[in-house]
């Protein structure tokens, strides 16, 4: 969203828009089973 190109600027509702898009530069949190996490050595 940062690095995107505009001529002009953002409309309240584009903005809210981008901001809840999962390309809105805030990284996005995935989940996996606990089963296929490395076990921890002793």
């Amino acid at each position: 969203m940062g690095t995107e190109q505009r001529t002009k600027p953002w409309t309240m509702t584009e903005f809210e828009q981008k901001s809840r898009s999962i390309l809105n530069g805030l990284g996005n949190i995935y989940t996996v089973p606990i089963e296929v996490l490395p076990k921890p050595t002793e």
